[in-house]
Protein backbone atom coordinates (compact mmCIF):
# COMPACT_ATOMS: atom_id res chain seq x y z
CA UNK A 1 0.00 0.00 0.00
CA UNK A 2 1.85 3.14 -0.99
CA UNK A 3 1.40 6.48 0.63
CA UNK A 4 -1.41 8.28 -1.57
CA UNK A 5 -3.57 5.05 -0.93
CA UNK A 6 -3.62 5.52 2.48
CA UNK A 7 -4.03 9.55 2.43
CA UNK A 8 -6.99 9.09 0.07
CA UNK A 9 -8.53 5.88 2.21
CA UNK A 10 -8.01 9.12 5.45
CA UNK A 11 -10.08 11.58 3.60
CA UNK A 12 -12.82 9.45 2.61
CA UNK A 13 -12.89 8.40 6.31
CA UNK A 14 -13.05 11.74 7.35
CA UNK A 15 -16.14 12.94 4.56
CA UNK A 16 -17.76 10.38 6.13
CA UNK A 17 -17.35 11.19 9.59
CA UNK A 18 -18.24 15.01 8.34
CA UNK A 19 -21.51 13.26 6.49
CA UNK A 20 -22.91 11.74 9.77
CA UNK A 21 -22.04 8.22 8.26
CA UNK A 22 -21.67 5.68 11.06
CA UNK A 23 -20.30 2.54 9.58
CA UNK A 24 -18.15 2.39 6.58
CA UNK A 25 -15.82 -0.49 5.34
CA UNK A 26 -12.73 -1.15 2.70
CA UNK A 27 -12.19 -4.30 1.08
CA UNK A 28 -10.04 -5.42 -2.41
CA UNK A 29 -11.96 -5.76 -5.20
CA UNK A 30 -11.23 -9.19 -5.64
CA UNK A 31 -13.20 -10.26 -3.03
CA UNK A 32 -16.22 -10.03 -5.77
CA UNK A 33 -14.45 -11.37 -8.34
CA UNK A 34 -16.96 -14.76 -7.87
CA UNK A 35 -19.74 -12.27 -8.76
CA UNK A 36 -21.81 -13.13 -12.40
CA UNK A 37 -19.94 -11.51 -15.15
CA UNK A 38 -21.06 -7.64 -16.25
CA UNK A 39 -21.56 -7.46 -11.72
CA UNK A 40 -17.86 -7.57 -11.00
CA UNK A 41 -16.12 -4.51 -9.62
CA UNK A 42 -13.54 -4.97 -12.65
CA UNK A 43 -16.58 -4.63 -15.11
CA UNK A 44 -17.43 -0.98 -14.00
CA UNK A 45 -13.86 0.13 -13.73
CA UNK A 46 -11.13 -1.46 -15.31
CA UNK A 47 -8.58 -0.68 -12.61
CA UNK A 48 -10.57 -1.42 -9.72
CA UNK A 49 -8.57 -2.85 -6.73
CA UNK A 50 -10.94 -1.84 -3.89
CA UNK A 51 -14.16 -1.51 -2.41
CA UNK A 52 -15.92 1.03 -0.75
CA UNK A 53 -19.09 0.43 1.47
CA UNK A 54 -20.97 2.30 3.91
CA UNK A 55 -24.20 2.30 5.60
CA UNK A 56 -26.74 4.35 7.28
CA UNK A 57 -29.08 2.99 9.88
CA UNK A 58 -32.78 4.12 9.25
CA UNK A 59 -34.81 4.39 12.50
CA UNK A 60 -36.53 2.29 14.14
CA UNK A 61 -39.82 4.24 14.30
CA UNK A 62 -39.88 3.76 10.29
CA UNK A 63 -40.70 -0.08 10.27
CA UNK A 64 -42.99 0.09 13.43
CA UNK A 65 -46.71 -1.21 12.94
CA UNK A 66 -47.90 2.39 11.96
CA UNK A 67 -51.42 3.03 10.26
CA UNK A 68 -49.14 5.03 7.56
CA UNK A 69 -46.03 2.45 7.60
CA UNK A 70 -46.08 1.89 3.83
CA UNK A 71 -46.06 5.75 2.96
CA UNK A 72 -43.22 6.08 5.83
CA UNK A 73 -41.05 3.51 4.71
CA UNK A 74 -40.95 5.28 0.67
CA UNK A 75 -40.45 8.11 1.90
CA UNK A 76 -37.40 7.52 4.61
CA UNK A 77 -36.11 5.57 1.58
CA UNK A 78 -36.26 8.41 -0.69
CA UNK A 79 -34.33 10.77 1.26
CA UNK A 80 -31.60 7.88 2.60
CA UNK A 81 -30.82 7.32 -0.51
CA UNK A 82 -30.60 10.65 -1.56
CA UNK A 83 -28.14 11.27 1.05
CA UNK A 84 -26.08 7.83 0.34
CA UNK A 85 -26.01 8.70 -2.98
CA UNK A 86 -24.87 11.79 -2.86
CA UNK A 87 -21.87 10.73 -0.27
CA UNK A 88 -20.59 8.61 -2.86
CA UNK A 89 -20.51 10.98 -5.75
CA UNK A 90 -18.44 13.27 -3.29
CA UNK A 91 -16.56 10.51 -2.67
CA UNK A 92 -15.58 10.12 -6.26
CA UNK A 93 -15.07 13.29 -6.70
CA UNK A 94 -13.13 13.51 -3.73
CA UNK A 95 -10.45 10.48 -5.28
CA UNK A 96 -10.72 12.18 -9.00
CA UNK A 97 -9.08 14.97 -7.55
CA UNK A 98 -5.83 13.09 -6.46
CA UNK A 99 -5.45 12.18 -10.04
CA UNK A 100 -7.32 8.62 -10.18
CA UNK A 101 -11.00 7.36 -10.79
CA UNK A 102 -13.61 5.76 -8.92
CA UNK A 103 -16.94 4.76 -9.70
CA UNK A 104 -19.82 5.50 -7.44
CA UNK A 105 -22.71 2.55 -6.48
CA UNK A 106 -26.38 4.22 -6.40
CA UNK A 107 -28.49 2.35 -3.64
CA UNK A 108 -31.11 2.06 -5.96
CA UNK A 109 -31.14 3.35 -9.69
CA UNK A 110 -30.23 3.01 -11.85
CA UNK A 111 -30.81 -1.01 -12.15
CA UNK A 112 -30.88 -4.09 -14.36
CA UNK A 113 -32.05 -7.35 -14.73
CA UNK A 114 -30.40 -10.25 -15.06
CA UNK A 115 -30.40 -13.68 -16.41
CA UNK A 116 -33.16 -14.91 -14.74
CA UNK A 117 -35.02 -11.53 -15.38
CA UNK A 118 -34.24 -10.42 -11.38
CA UNK A 119 -33.95 -6.47 -11.08
CA UNK A 120 -30.33 -5.92 -9.21
CA UNK A 121 -28.37 -3.38 -9.44
CA UNK A 122 -25.00 -2.67 -11.40
CA UNK A 123 -22.86 -4.21 -7.99
CA UNK A 124 -24.12 -6.50 -4.57
CA UNK A 125 -24.33 -3.64 -2.27
CA UNK A 126 -25.48 -6.48 0.09
CA UNK A 127 -22.01 -8.57 -0.73
CA UNK A 128 -20.15 -5.31 -0.77
CA UNK A 129 -20.78 -4.53 3.12
CA UNK A 130 -20.05 -8.01 4.07
CA UNK A 131 -16.36 -8.26 2.37
CA UNK A 132 -15.92 -4.88 3.69
CA UNK A 133 -17.14 -6.06 7.31
CA UNK A 134 -20.32 -3.67 7.98
CA UNK A 135 -22.22 -6.47 8.75
CA UNK A 136 -22.95 -10.57 7.90
CA UNK A 137 -25.45 -11.51 5.70
CA UNK A 138 -28.39 -13.44 7.35
CA UNK A 139 -30.62 -16.51 7.12
CA UNK A 140 -32.84 -13.49 5.67
CA UNK A 141 -30.57 -12.15 3.05
CA UNK A 142 -30.44 -8.89 4.76
CA UNK A 143 -27.00 -7.48 5.99
CA UNK A 144 -26.84 -7.49 9.36
CA UNK A 145 -25.02 -5.14 11.41
CA UNK A 146 -24.12 -5.71 15.38
CA UNK A 147 -25.50 -2.67 16.57
CA UNK A 148 -28.03 -1.32 14.05
CA UNK A 149 -29.31 -5.20 12.96
CA UNK A 150 -30.79 -5.09 9.48
CA UNK A 151 -31.53 -1.41 9.07
CA UNK A 152 -28.80 -0.71 7.34
CA UNK A 153 -29.42 1.61 3.84
CA UNK A 154 -26.09 1.14 1.75
CA UNK A 155 -24.09 3.03 -0.65
CA UNK A 156 -20.24 2.31 -2.07
CA UNK A 157 -18.04 3.30 -4.55
CA UNK A 158 -15.42 1.16 -6.37
CA UNK A 159 -11.91 3.21 -6.31
CA UNK A 160 -8.38 2.25 -7.23
CA UNK A 161 -6.51 0.45 -3.94
CA UNK A 162 -6.89 1.92 -0.39
CA UNK A 163 -5.83 1.06 2.67
CA UNK A 164 -7.88 -1.38 4.26
CA UNK A 165 -9.18 -0.64 8.13
CA UNK A 166 -9.36 -3.50 10.84
CA UNK A 167 -12.84 -4.70 11.44
CA UNK A 168 -13.87 -6.64 14.23
CA UNK A 169 -17.51 -8.54 14.28
CA UNK A 170 -19.80 -10.22 15.96
CA UNK A 171 -22.17 -12.47 14.83
CA UNK A 172 -25.76 -10.75 15.61
CA UNK A 173 -29.14 -12.14 14.77
CA UNK A 174 -28.13 -14.71 12.23
CA UNK A 175 -30.58 -17.58 12.80
CA UNK A 176 -33.51 -15.58 14.45
CA UNK A 177 -34.90 -12.17 15.29
CA UNK A 178 -34.00 -11.37 19.32
CA UNK A 179 -37.09 -11.20 21.55
CA UNK A 180 -39.26 -12.17 18.57
CA UNK A 181 -40.86 -15.23 19.87
CA UNK A 182 -42.68 -16.77 16.51
CA UNK A 183 -41.79 -14.04 13.98
CA UNK A 184 -41.38 -15.90 10.83
CA UNK A 185 -38.27 -14.43 8.94
CA UNK A 186 -39.43 -14.15 5.56
CA UNK A 187 -37.35 -14.46 3.06
CA UNK A 188 -35.53 -11.32 1.30
CA UNK A 189 -37.79 -10.23 -1.48
CA UNK A 190 -38.01 -7.15 -3.53
CA UNK A 191 -41.09 -7.21 -6.13
CA UNK A 192 -41.75 -5.03 -8.69
CA UNK A 193 -44.67 -3.59 -9.96
CA UNK A 194 -47.40 -6.34 -11.20
CA UNK A 195 -49.60 -4.08 -12.62
CA UNK A 196 -50.10 -0.70 -13.25
CA UNK A 197 -51.40 -0.07 -9.61
CA UNK A 198 -48.17 0.38 -8.29
CA UNK A 199 -45.88 -1.45 -6.46
CA UNK A 200 -46.36 -4.75 -4.51
CA UNK A 201 -44.87 -5.10 -0.72
CA UNK A 202 -41.39 -5.95 0.19
CA UNK A 203 -41.26 -8.54 2.31
CA UNK A 204 -37.81 -7.55 3.78
CA UNK A 205 -40.32 -4.53 5.88
CA UNK A 206 -41.06 -7.69 8.11
CA UNK A 207 -37.87 -8.90 8.90
CA UNK A 208 -36.77 -5.37 9.76
CA UNK A 209 -39.71 -5.22 12.04
CA UNK A 210 -38.96 -8.48 13.62
CA UNK A 211 -35.15 -8.30 13.52
CA UNK A 212 -34.68 -4.64 13.91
Amino acid sequence: MDAKGNAIAASIRGIAQAEDIPVMGIAPAATLAGEPPGRRPEDLLPRARSLVSFGLPVPRGVYGETSHSAETIWRSQNLYYRRLDTVAVLLSALIEDSGEQAVPIFGCFPMGLNEKGEVMGYLNLIRMGEAAGIGTRGRNGLLLHPRYGSRLMLGGLVPPLLSQPSVTMTRTCLTAPPNAGSVRMPALSMRFPPTRSGWTSCDAWDTRRACP
